[in-house]
């Protein structure tokens, strides 16, 4: 395996790893080795063979009816029976406030509409949806932990709407959605909203049965609902560890609150316009974590205590900038002795590096700032519509050592230094070169 890797070295490298004609390049070597040493051919895997595909389909399928049969997660409850409820009942407990359906350490809407679909089309074929498991607090509130995209996905279809995480009324982003089932077991009903179903499956839905799973608070004291919710997500969308979605499970909910707030009030700060798995809050917290490790007011930047926690390395593209290692943001999230640091860091992270950004986004006039915050953002990141966190990581490292008041004075100028500092980021150029170019922008500028 040594020397197939070393042959074909440069297939496996890290910078843009994710495209897929290279994961297809990567993937197919690696099948073709272990076809050379085991006689065992790999290529049904790799290729769309449907009858390969169905036999798995129907061997994962009843791997997942016998994992998931209510009641296997027993060690956690005084109650292992579910308990079954109507549609209807679900959404006149939503309708009195007695069901919290995004609890503040449940992640946003990510259930697509095709996969939508195929869950409305299980329920009009009769089959039963895995339990859903949910939290009863003693002040009488249903708090869902697991089963909120499915639950999700059933109002919307329906049309009704739910309290969000701040307690406010909002509807689905499917809100209403049109069934895709032309490749389905009821392609009849492709295209089909709820209000165009015959009566009689609309009675159907409303009167379909879900099974919970029931933890009551008065029976479990010790009971954490966010631990539960971590470890039923390794399901159909699992939640990757060290990320925002990880962290609003389980970080103190001020720090993560404070961060969606930051990213609300300022809208113009994002990786995705449409995020639904909280990548913008996770840019926030990954660029408050290095503010909060290497920022000490009134001094200069230290680039090499920097790079204990930031790699910068040279690649074919270009130069390289990433956090180090992730599972640290992790830990000192986790760690109550850093909450009020954190907390601090937040506060100061937005007045100085955001307000850097405010101010070279800024209209001469101020008027009009959200119309062209984005495009002139675009234009600093030097992208076209898709941004990437190594180009907000870019921005911070040139403005951590230029004042704001500098930028405020000088902005044409500092406008110019970024660009070129991101200019000579593309070329191949050694790490050292750069740094010392992000050393020279630092000193160049003029200290209050």
């Amino acid at each position: 395996m040594i020397n197939h890797i070393e042959k074909h070295v440069d297939k496996y490298f890290l910078e843009r790893n994710h495209q897929v004609n290279r994961i297809k390049d990567r993937y197919g070597l690696i099948a073709d080795f272990f076809h050379s040493q085991l006689k065992i051919s790999f290529s049904d895997y790799l290729h769309s063979n449907k009858e390969f595909l169905d036999s798995h389909i129907a061997l994962m399928r009843g791997y997942l009816s016998e994992r998931f049969k209510p009641g296997l997660e027993q060690e956690y409850f005084s109650k292992t029976l579910p308990t079954s409820y109507t549609v209807t009942d679900i959404l006149d407990m939503i309708k009195r406030g007695k069901f919290n359906l995004r609890p503040a350490y449940q992640r946003k809407e990510v259930m697509s509409k095709y996969k939508a679909s195929s869950l409305i089309e299980s329920i009009l074929l009769g089959i039963k949806l895995h339990p859903i498991y949910v939290f009863i607090r003693k002040n009488g509130i249903t708090e869902v932990i697991d089963g909120q995209q499915r639950l999700l996905a059933i109002i919307a279809f329906l049309g009704h709407e739910f309290r969000n995480e701040d307690g406010l009324i909002e509807f689905s982003k499917k809100n209403k959605f049109s069934l895709s089932l032309q490749q389905s077991l009821l392609p009849q009903y492709d295209k089909m909203k709820f209000d165009q179903l015959p009566d009689d499956l609309k009675k159907h839905l409303y009167n379909y049965t879900i099974n919970f799973i029931e933890i009551k608070e008065e029976n479990n004291k010790n009971f954490k609902p966010e631990a539960l919710f971590k470890r039923l997500n390794h399901k159909p969308c699992p939640i990757k560890e060290h990320s925002f979605e990880y962290w609003n499970s389980n970080v103190d909910s001020e720090i993560t609150g404070l961060i969606k707030t930051i990213c609300r009030r300022n809208s113009w700060l994002y990786l995705r316009k449409t995020d639904v798995h909280m990548l913008n809050e996770e840019l926030v917290t990954c660029l408050n974590y290095l503010h909060y490790m290497v920022v000490l007011p009134g001094l200069i930047p230290d680039l090499e205590k920097l790079k204990e926690i930031l790699a910068i390395y040279p690649s074919r593209s270009g130069i390289i900038l990433r956090i180090k290692n992730k599972k640290y943001i992790t830990h000192i999230l986790e760690n109550h002795c850093f909450k009020e640091g954190l907390l601090k860091s937040l506060i100061s992270f937005e007045t100085d590096f955001l307000e850097k950004i405010r101010i070279l986004i800024s209209t001469q006039s101020g008027d009009n700032f959200q119309s062209v915050a984005n495009r002139r953002l675009d234009s600093i990141l030097q992208t076209k519509g898709i941004r990437f966190s190594m180009g907000y990581l870019t921005l911070w490292l040139i403005l951590l050592g230029i004042p704001t008041n500098h930028i405020r004075s000088y902005k044409i100028s500092v406008l110019d230094k970024i660009r070129k500092l991101f200019l000579l980021a593309k070329r191949r150029i050694a790490a050292k070169d750069f740094e010392v170019a992000i050393v020279e922008a630092w000193g160049s500028v003029s200290v209050p």
